[in-house]
């Protein structure tokens, strides 16, 4: 595999533009005789013009030896360990060089042996991720054709993506988060393989598979990303119950909610609490099957119904692969069962202006807030709540969690 460099005047990337504590760490690992570079995503982020959201390290250095050099260090996992370098308000990881195999189509159970600058490379996902960046030369160093991709802003597997896939099928899903993002094309050969080995997904850890969704929720590309989930043969893998519910209007007024998420991360550089994220595709759906129960009945259901509701409607709707914390199903059911007291089944009933006490009510008014940007007659409702919410937080401060 040869071993190509660019120098600074052949890339994008600005010293200034790099975080100055990820710099220093790199600087003093190679004075204590290691190599070190900025890796993966960073570096992407970096020569595609971005600001990367976190810094990453790779290094020659194992982690009783990093641990030596930074008193700031803590060292985290057991059968791999990696470096927490822990600064004001941020954490730059730090991992030791890595080997993989490109050859077996096994599933990676571990991967936990030391390896060499180029067998860490092989190991990554796709080409672009593939890159390392030393800040001392301004140099990126590339085994992979990842520098050649990006600027012709191709998608690829390190490796052949057959097998690449079923040994980590998630890089499926990673795959589309970034097709969302950066809107590049999927190399030929990489795009069947995604088609050919969609069932595979199931293989992989749940957990993994709702982090992955979760995070391109928060990034700004949630309106993309589910619509390339359904070009490409995912949503009713990942998501049947949701899947199956999702019609034409339904769809549209999801839709409506992510791309309002996605602006407000992108232009007003927002963030919102993972339950908000999930309430914007289920709050719809909930919507349109309380309305169809209610035409069955002669007595509305109350609050208290309405919440148990909801926080079965969640579970259910998330299954079988997408698994939510036991504390994150209630956040969403609460955000859900909640908008009924702002706007109640009964029109005729006098709304209560009761501000509970939970934190997670926090939630709730913001989920209100994006109800009234898509439905402007929610408007006097949000500011009328508002008022009184803001009142009590006056009265009693509370510290909302992001």
């Amino acid at each position: 595999m040869e071993r190509k460099v660019y120098a600074a005047h052949e890339h994008n990337i600005l010293p200034d533009a790099i975080d100055k504590d990820a710099i220093g760490i790199i600087r003093k690992l190679k004075r204590n005789g290691f190599s070190a570079y900025l890796v993966g995503g960073s570096v992407r982020d970096l020569a595609l013009g971005r600001s990367p959201k976190d810094y990453d390290i790779s290094t020659s250095a194992r982690p009783e030896e990093i641990k030596k050099l930074f008193s700031n260090c803590i060292l985290i996992g057991r059968r791999f360990r990696l470096a927490h370098i822990h600064f004001h308000k941020k954490v730059v990881e730090v991992s030791t060089f890595r080997k993989g195999d490109n050859e077996d189509a096994s599933l990676i159970v571990t991967d936990n042996t030391w390896g060499t600058e180029e067998e860490d490379v092989i190991r990554r996902d796709f080409t672009l991720n593939g890159l390392f960046y030393d800040p001392e030369t301004e140099e990126i160093i590339d085994y992979v054709e990842g520098f050649r991709d990006l600027k012709r802003n191709i998608l690829e597997t390190i490796g052949d993506p057959y097998i690449r896939f079923k040994q980590d099928p998630v890089r499926m899903l990673r795959l589309i988060k970034f097709r969302a993002r950066f809107g590049f094309e999927v190399e030929k050969r990489t795009y069947e393989a995604l088609l050919d080995l969609r069932e595979e997904i199931h293989k992989s850890s749940p957990a993994r598979i709702t982090e992955e969704v979760a995070n391109i929720l928060a990034l700004g590309s949630a309106t993309t990303f589910f619509k390339q989930l359904k070009h490409f043969g995912f949503f009713p893998i990942l998501l049947p119950y949701i899947y199956e519910m999702m019609d034409g209007p339904l769809e549209s007024t999801v839709f409506d909610f992510f791309h309002l998420i996605d602006e407000e991360v992108l232009v007003g550089n927002h963030s919102f609490p993972r339950s908000v994220l999930f309430s914007a595709l289920l709050f719809p759906l909930f919507h349109d099957n309380l309305q169809k129960e209610i035409k069955t009945r002669e007595i509305l259901p109350h609050l208290g119904e309405i919440q148990d509701k909801a926080h079965e409607f969640v579970r259910q709707a998330t299954r079988p692969v997408i698994i939510l914390s036991k504390k994150l199903v209630f956040e969403i059911a609460l955000i859900l069962s909640s908008q009924f007291r702002f706007t109640p089944l009964d029109t005729k009933r006098r709304v209560q202006y009761r501000i509970p006490h939970a934190r997670e009510f926090s939630y709730c008014m913001k989920f209100l807030k994006l109800r009234s940007q898509i439905e402007p007659a929610l408007g006097e409702v949000f500011d009328t709540w508002n008022y009184y919410y803001q009142k009590k937080r006056t009265r009693q401060p509370q510290h909302d969690s992001k």
